[in-house]
């Protein structure tokens, strides 16, 4: 998969580059195994910075097709856009704009999709369901270069 991943307990962090189909595959394998693994439904953090890619058309098909299946073994999924500039806000802006307005039309799941701007905030989010410290699961994430090693990056 382009991008890092890291798995702690029932969170599944992944750096995304840019989602090539095959990614799409195997991520959704990941998901079901940790599920499986742990018996309980996964927190997703799927993270863009600086480097993120918009994915081809087919792909982004593909995920809207495959969206209803991801779900059934995800508690929440988190879309942390950490990239910066006038990019990044405008990204956070349409996203939003587009959940609302697929909420509005009551499609399936949405309301368990949420933009963020940091890990941290998904960290204290879900405080009382994290199967580690919060302390220990960053480390791990930047162990693995899901995040940065410099922490003030």
């Amino acid at each position: 998969m382009p991008g890092d991943r890291a798995i702690v307990g029932h969170i599944v962090a992944m750096r995304w580059d840019t989602i090539e189909y095959g990614d799409l595959v195997t991520l959704f394998r990941e998901l079901r195994t940790v599920y499986d693994k742990t018996g309980r439904p996964v927190i997703y953090l799927a993270i863009q910075d600086d480097a993120y890619r918009e994915p081809r058309a087919e792909v982004t098909q593909a995920l809207k097709l495959r969206f209803p299946e991801m779900m059934k073994v995800i508690k929440i999924n988190y879309l942390v856009i950490r990239a910066t500039g006038i990019k990044a806000s405008l990204q956070r802006r349409f996203l939003k704009t587009v959940l609302t307005a697929a909420r509005l039309a009551r499609i399936a799941d949405l309301d368990r999709v949420v933009i963020v701007a940091t890990v941290e905030e998904v960290l204290r989010r879900e405080a009382d369901d994290l199967p580690a410290p919060a302390s220990e699961i960053m480390a791990e994430f930047r162990r693995v270069g899901v995040l940065p090693a410099n922490p003030y990056l």
